[in-house]
């Protein structure tokens, strides 16, 4: 079936710009040592999975259907990550995860005792700063919700997890800008990341942006892991698909008000991920 016989709208991928994707992403990994799992919340489009699988350690959730998706369709490790679980998302998804990340002390401490034994437990953690051009996706905000801030950590918390998560970025295409990150996250919560075995840096990482010094990056994350001793992760999402994929449509009317409108036969939401 050619395209001019298929119904609109759908996304068409273009193989070899995301293989060209892949290998960079293979390229940080080989000179940095840092994991990268796919963030399924940006893309979990499975047709593509076989492509992908290769050059990934795995997927990365934001609720148990994702858990799920990660588990079945990509494998590798899959990392378990909600704002907020009840119990029964807990029981459904801590035999089919190998890292279960929780949001806030409060359900660490109500769901650890379903986890342990199963799957490596983590911790979200609000480091106060970030890169961010809206403030929708600026974790750090002011009444944000999501990962526990420095001021409200009990130290003694990092005794009885293996790694922490941070998610800090969004469409981050300055590399010296995650480099500052990366030093502001080691001096304040270095003493704590000195007893862990794992921390993610979350994704919005641009790496795969045309003129972005992958080997820079790749030095910087490899120091930070040598000089806490922990294995760095990365969630990346839309790195791996931009510039990839297009979303075609059919114009179904044209609306004039003193200028012309087309109107076409699928949402902007559809398109929020898509360059």
């Amino acid at each position: 079936m050619n395209k001019s016989q298929l119904k609109t709208p759908y996304f068409m991928i273009n193989e070899s710009k995301l293989i060209e994707n892949l290998e960079k992403a293979k390229h940080l990994k080989e000179i940095s040592g840092v994991k990268l799992v796919l963030a399924l919340k940006c893309f979990s489009t499975w047709g593509v999975f076989d492509i992908i699988k290769p050059y990934l350690d795995g997927s990365t959730s934001s609720g148990p259907f994702e858990v799920k998706l990660g588990h079945e369709a990509f494998g590798g490790e899959t990392h378990a990550y909600s704002v907020g679980y009840t119990e029964d998302d807990v029981r459904e998804v801590a035999d089919i995860c190998d890292k279960m990340i929780f949001n806030s002390q409060s359900q660490l401490a109500a769901y650890r005792h379903i986890v342990e034994g199963k799957a490596s437990l983590g911790l979200r953690l609000n480091p106060g700063v970030s890169y961010a051009g809206q403030d929708l996706a600026n974790p750090a905000r002011k009444y944000s919700r999501l990962g526990v801030q420095a001021d409200h950590i009990d130290s003694s918390v990092f005794d009885s997890i293996d790694g922490v998560m941070f998610h800090m970025n969004c469409e981050n295409k300055d590399v010296d800008a995650f480099i500052g990150l990366l030093d502001a996250i080691s001096e304040q919560f270095g003493d704590h990341l000195d007893k862990l075995d794992w921390v993610s840096m979350g994704g919005g990482v641009f790496f795969t942006w045309p003129g972005y010094d992958i080997d820079k990056l790749g030095a910087a994350l490899k120091a930070f892991s040598e000089k806490h001793g922990v294995q760095m992760y990365l969630e990346p999402g839309e790195a791996i698909i931009t510039k990839t994929t297009d979303l075609v449509v059919t114009v179904v009317d044209i609306v004039e008000n003193e200028k012309k409108t087309a109107i076409v036969n699928s949402a902007t939401e559809a398109t929020v991920w898509i360059r």
